[in-house]
């Protein structure tokens, strides 16, 4: 039996692998497609263009992460295991932290991340909108701690994920921390 492939994992994969040596400005969908022995066609029947493959990277490995908290494991220790994914790729995401503009690691960082608490904070609230307060306490939060994050990844993640999410949520703001310790 032939085992099937997730194309979009590989095409991934590839992205991954060249952003170790090569900058992702001088990466092409040619040399994505040549290491995963794949044709541009199939590339572009799952991708807009390369920066459409970094927002899926980005977003299938935070979702995943991000999926324990929903197996009951506590914030703090999605926010290591966030942390821990960051620095187990951190070639490749610091080579995406300097790509700027539309579809940039920090906008899909911080929409996802945004949006991912959000949802969490309405569910529990039994809400289809944010109050304010939340809504902005929220916003500050995330803007803040993906700016640290960032931070970090620049810096050589000196500091362990442990102590980066130890930071995270000491900082959370009172309007936002009741739903998520």
């Amino acid at each position: 039996m032939i085992k099937s492939i997730n194309v979009k994992e590989l095409l991934a994969e590839g992205l991954i692998e060249m952003a170790r040596h090569k900058s992702i400005e001088k990466i092409t969908v040619t040399d994505i497609v040549e290491v995963c022995g794949t044709t541009r066609r199939t590339f572009y029947n799952h991708f807009i263009d390369k920066y459409d493959l970094i927002s899926w990277i980005y977003t299938s490995r935070v979702e995943m992460i991000l999926a324990c908290f929903n197996d009951s494991d506590s914030w703090k220790d999605c926010m290591i295991h966030t942390y821990q994914a960051l620095l187990d790729n951190r070639e490749f995401f610091e080579n995406v932290l300097n790509q700027e503009g539309q579809n940039s690691f920090y906008q899909q960082f911080s929409a996802h991340t945004y949006q991912y608490m959000r949802d969490m904070i309405l569910a529990e609230m039994k809400l289809n909108r944010l109050p304010e307060e939340i809504d902005y306490a929220l916003t500050a939060h995330v803007f803040g701690q993906v700016n640290c994050a960032m931070k970090w990844l620049r810096e050589g993640c000196i500091i362990s994920p442990v102590q980066m999410a130890t930071y995270n949520i000491a900082n959370m703001p009172a309007p936002v921390r009741q739903y998520f310790l």
